[in-house]
Parts: structure tokens; C-alpha cells; sequence
């Protein structure tokens, strides 16, 4: 997993940042009251001595359907289900995400949940997703789609959702096994990027609110398990005022199943 810090603010004092072999992260100051910056939320004061801390994934699912493991974060879709694990944090409306994403299995795909507001019924959200292996209607040619996930009811068993197709192109740019990608969202506007090329840009529906929820997405289309390993999340969001710097989070921080409506 990869760290980024851009700058520090406090009185003057020692930072120090020391990054290992192995994804290990150690990070201490010698001095209280640091900030970090950008922030979309308090941090918590460093005090005392940290240096057998071992910093891993903080927030994130640990459950039967997401795991972190040795520096990447697996997800796994059941056949019929979309699984999908929110981020500990929101983002402001104007954002960017990547990953480095990859899959071994055949019978399903892979990307971003964005644009979240809610869990409720009448609530919607974005689905960027990419099938490697592709299936009989494109092919088996690789293709990406951005869907509109409209919630239609919540159920026990999860979000009841009706897909709204917005594009599903084949791009052979999509590579079997592992791909980076990359959703830019300023409000209504919206860049899709795979491997660092420019897929599609438009503008999508959206709500006027001060933050957006964002999340990891896995889906399973055939009779088998699928699983998506992910790796290397960055996410970069500007902070306009300083209201937005303590909002309270209105992520989930587990995996969730939902269930695509039947036509």
C-alpha cells in the first residue's frame, strides 16, 4: 500500500518518516499538535513513544468478503451478488481515485463504486467497472461500463439495485490479469481512465452535498467465486473551506453484497 503525505503544519519541532522494505510504514513526531494536509477530518495529536507501532489498514473491512493481506486489499463476489466496502472516509466533491487492480478468475469483473449519498431507497450511485475476460455479448472482448445504480429497496440480504447503462465499450487496452484505474470526479463532470488512458469523460447526475462516498467494487457473473485484488489506492481531494476539514463520515466500513433487479 502506498503513503502520501504533501505537508505539515505545526510549531517547529521533528518529523520523521520512515518507509521499510515490505509496505511497513513507521511514522512519529517529537513534537504534539502536527496536522496533516489535505484532511477532510480530524487527526488525533501524535504523543508518546510509537516506534513498535505497525501501522496496517485503518477502517477498512476485515470480514468474510474483504481483506487486507500483505499490503493488498481482496475482495470477493459470490455468483448473483456484487460485493462492494466502502471507504473509512468521504471526499469532497471534487476528487480523484486509483488503484492497481488485478484478477486471476474468469466469471466476473472489477472497479469503483463513486458518487454515493446513501443507503436508502431512492438513493443512487455510480458503478465503474472493467470485465478482462469480457462474456458471449461482447465477444469475450474486454470491455469497461459506467452504470447507474439506482436503489430500488433494502433488503436483508442488501441493496436491491436497477442498473442504468450509461456506456459499455470493448477496449483492448484492458489487460488480462492487472489494470490501473482511475475515476476523476468534479461534481457532475467525470473522467474514466484505464492504464493511464482517457476512456470516456461526461457528466453523470449528482446531488449537491459537501461530500461523496467512495468504495471498492467486485461483481461475479458465471457459477463460480470471483475475486479482485487491489493495491496502491490513492485518493486525492481538495479541500475548499475549512467546514469540510471536520466533517463527520458517513462511510460504511464493511463489505456489503447487493443484488442486481431481475428485468
Amino acid at each position: 500500500m502506498r503513503w502520501t503525505t504533501t505537508s505539515i503544519f505545526g510549531q517547529p519541532g521533528t518529523w520523521q518518516i520512515r518507509a521499510n522494505k515490505g509496505d511497513r510504514v513507521t511514522i512519529w513526531a517529537q513534537q504534539e499538535n502536527y496536522l496533516f494536509y489535505p484532511s477532510f477530518r480530524k487527526i488525533d495529536p501524535v504523543t508518546g513513544d510509537h516506534s513498535n507501532v505497525d501501522f496496517a489498514v485503518s477502517g477498512w473491512a476485515q470480514d468474510d468478503l474483504g481483506n487486507y493481506h500483505q499490503g493488498e486489499y481482496w475482495l470477493k463476489a459470490t455468483p448473483s451478488y456484487s460485493t462492494r466496502v466502502m471507504a473509512p472516509h468521504p471526499v469532497p466533491p471534487s476528487y480523484t481515485i486509483e488503484a492497481n487492480v488485478y484478477s486471476n478468475d474468469y466469471d466476473g469483473g472489477y472497479g469503483f463504486v463513486f458518487n454515493f449519498t446513501g443507503e436508502n431507497k431512492g438513493n443512487y450511485f455510480h458503478i465503474f467497472q472493467v470485465k478482462p475476460s469480457g462474456d458471449l455479448s461482447s465477444g469475450y472482448n474486454p470491455y469497461f461500463q459506467l452504470i447507474k445504480a439506482n436503489i430500488v429497496n433494502v433488503t436483508s440480504e442488501g441493496l436491491l439495485l436497477d442498473y442504468e447503462e450509461i456506456i459499455k465499450k470493448i477496449d483492448n487496452r484492458i489487460e488480462e490479469y492487472s489494470n490501473k484505474l482511475k475515476v476523476k470526479q468534479n461534481w457532475r463532470e467525470v473522467w474514466l481512465l484505464i492504464n493511464d488512458d482517457k476512456v470516456w469523460v461526461g457528466e453523470i447526475d449528482a446531488e449537491p452535498v459537501s461530500s461523496l462516498d467512495f468504495g471498492l467494487y467486485a461483481f461475479a457473473d458465471g457459477s463460480s467465486e470471483y475475486v479482485a485484488w487491489f493495491d496502491n489506492l490513492q485518493v486525492d481531494g481538495v479541500v475548499h473551506t475549512q467546514g469540510q476539514i471536520g466533517m463527520q463520515t458517513s462511510a460504511l466500513q464493511k463489505a456489503y453484497q447487493d443484488i442486481k433487479k431481475q428485468k
